[in-house]
Formats: C-alpha cells, structure tokens, sequence
C-alpha cells in the first residue's frame, strides 16, 4: 500500500487487508482518528514511518510474526492497549509508542537487540515492563514521562543508563540496577 494512502479518512473504522499484502507504507493510516479494526495480513513484513499516526479509536492490534521491520512513529499517537512485538523484529524504531496514552502493555521477545530513542516517551498508563537480556542498545529518553512506570526489569546486558531514560517516571518504585552497568546519563532518573 503506497504512502499516505488512507491519510484522514476520518470516518473509516475497518478495514480488512488482503493476504498477499507485504509493505504498509508511512502515514498508510495517519490521522484515521474513529479507525477501530484492522487486520493486517500474515505475509506483511514491513511497517511504515507513521503508519498508524493518530489512530486514536484503535486499541488493539495484531502484528504478525511475518514482519521483520516496523520504522519510527510507526503508532505514534495511537490508542493502542497491548502489543505484542513479533519475534523477528530486532529494533524498535525511535519514538515507536511515542504517545500512546492507553499502552498498558508490552511483551518483548528474546531476540531484540535494540530500542532507539523515545521508544515508550509519554505512554503514561505503562505500568510495568521486561527488558530482555538479549537487548545490547538502549536509546535516550525510553520512558520519559511515563508517569504510571512501577516496575522495570533492565537486562544484565546493560552497560550504561541514557540520558533522560526515566526521566518524570513519577511512580517508579522498583528498579533493580545491574552490576554491570558503569555510567548513568544526564537526567536518567529526573523528577522520579
């Protein structure tokens, strides 16, 4: 589906992808504010930057474990509850959930290996989440202003905290640092 291709429509609220489908190009679904249903086909393997932007109305989702990519912002904005991050992707893209109000759940899988900047910035109702071990990259300001983040698990992998990683977590109460990291960044743990 080429770029910008559902842009705004504003009074979708299904849609059913066919089976052959592979790309979701950026902005596919931007600003498709009451869209509540999408079924994304088994044979997708990529997402798009912005693809779901502002699909406010849209609180849950299932990724296929067919994608192997998913590019930055990709639900940004996004009413979006629960994801499930499908076992072949090993990079979630910067500011990924930035936004995203409702996310209150994330499984992560044992093959990630990085999370870029912003990734869960401002996902207030993220209570609680499991970084795998597998994770050797972690970017600034992750869970900046994830002002319901309780409890996170850092992986023994970590070396070093970024810059602004909690910063404004005001709830966070449980947080194990692992012997192996040697340097937290500016404001890591801000306001918390």
């Amino acid at each position: 589906i080429g770029p910008a291709a559902f842009v705004s429509c504003v009074s979708l609220e299904k849609v059913v992808l066919p089976q052959n489908l592979k790309r979701l190009e950026q902005l596919t679904f931007a600003n498709c504010q009451n869209i509540r249903e999408i079924e994304l086909p088994q044979t997708l393997n990529f997402i798009g930057e912005m693809a779901f932007y502002a699909c406010y109305e849209l609180y849950e989702l299932n990724l296929p474990d067919s994608i192997l990519e998913i590019q930055t912002c990709a639900f940004e904005e996004c009413g979006i509850k629960s994801i499930v991050i499908p076992q072949q992707v090993i990079t979630l893209s910067e500011g990924l959930f930035l936004d995203c109000p409702n996310l209150t759940s994330v499984t992560l899988h044992a093959n990630l290996r990085e999370i870029q900047n912003n990734a869960f910035q401002n996902c207030t109702s993220l209570e609680s989440i499991e970084i795998p071990a597998s994770v050797t990259r972690i970017g600034e300001g992750l869970f900046y202003g994830c002002t319901g983040l309780r409890d996170v698990t850092l992986p023994a992998s970590m070396r070093e905290i970024p810059d602004a990683m909690f910063k404004f977590c005001k709830s966070l109460d449980n947080i194990t640092i692992p012997e192996t990291v040697t340097k937290i960044g500016i404001h890591a743990f801000y306001e918390c």
